[in-house]
Order: structure tokens, then sequence, then C-alpha cells
């Protein structure tokens, strides 16, 4: 009998222009800036990848979630920067290998240690969640809250924090 070969195929989402492939490796970006979305996140920034093979393939979380929650606050806030304590990356460029149909997502040089959530409304609450690069972070996370008056509010954490594929921190 004839032997029928079913190409794979190494799939992305979201679309981005940037992206390439090469050698077994996608290269894209997280943002690093995204939009706030309240009980969700940016559209566009938890990537997703799987290898179709034929017609099938299972689509697999490359970022970790960190989840925010903003209890009732006396100002108006504007934006949130969250940052690594010792510059390990959160956001920009990664490269993903698939590693037995899952992803494994590794700072590019162009990574940062820090992601900025931006509100189109001021916000005084709610509950959001940043798209980061998964890792861990030796010394925690500092997160910036920027209010609409300028003003600067910082909250900082010195523990090791792990930053898992598909989970949220």
């Amino acid at each position: 009998g004839a032997v029928v070969s079913s190409p794979e195929y190494t799939v992305l989402y979201p679309y981005y222009s940037g992206a390439s492939f090469s050698s077994g490796l996608i290269k894209t970006e997280i943002p690093v800036s995204q939009k706030a979305v309240s009980g969700s996140f940016a559209s566009g920034a938890n990537l997703s990848c799987c290898i179709l093979s034929g017609e099938s393939g299972s689509m697999k979380n490359v970022c970790a979630l960190v989840k925010l929650t903003i209890s009732p606050f006396t100002k108006d806030i504007a934006s949130v920067t969250l940052e690594s304590n010792s510059g390990e990356s959160l956001s920009g460029g990664i490269s993903i290998a698939m590693a037995g149909g899952v992803p494994v997502a590794s700072a590019a040089s162009s990574a940062v240690p820090y992601v900025n959530l931006d509100f189109v409304t001021p916000v005084r609450s709610g509950t959001y969640y940043i798209a980061v690069c998964p890792g861990t972070l030796s010394s925690g996370l500092k997160i910036s809250f920027r209010s609409t008056d300028g003003k600067l509010y910082v909250k900082s954490g010195n523990g090791r924090a792990d930053l898992t594929r598909g989970d949220v921190l």
C-alpha cells in the first residue's frame, strides 16, 4: 500500500506580523504594554501554540499570568507596572520551543524585566491578569501604581516567585 504522510505545522496564536519560525523555534513577543481588561487579560497578550499534525493539535498556553486585584483605592489608577526585582525578563522578545507538544519559552535579548498594564479609563478597583514570560523570579516582584494625578504607589515583595506556563500567580 501507499504511505501517506501528513505535514506538521507549528501554530502560534494570536497572529503577530513580527513573529518568525526557524530551526524549530518561534520568535515572537509578549506585549510590554497590555491594555487592562476587567476580569481577564489583554487581547493578544496570552500567547498559545501547538504542533498541528494533519487535522489535529491542541493549543497550549505559553505565558504565565499574574493576577492583580486592586481593592477600593482612594485615587484613580491610570497604569500599573509589574517589575522583577532581580532583572528577570517578564515581557518583550521570547523564543518558544515545542518539547513533547508543550511550549517552552525563554527570554530573548530584546526581553525586558517589566510589563505595563494600561487602563483605558482610570479605575479604583477590580481584578486584572497580566501575561508574562514563565520563569523563576529569585527576589520577587515590585508593583507600581500610577494615579491620574501622577503620584506613584509602590508595593514590593522579596520572596522567590515561580511563574509557571499556563498557571496564575
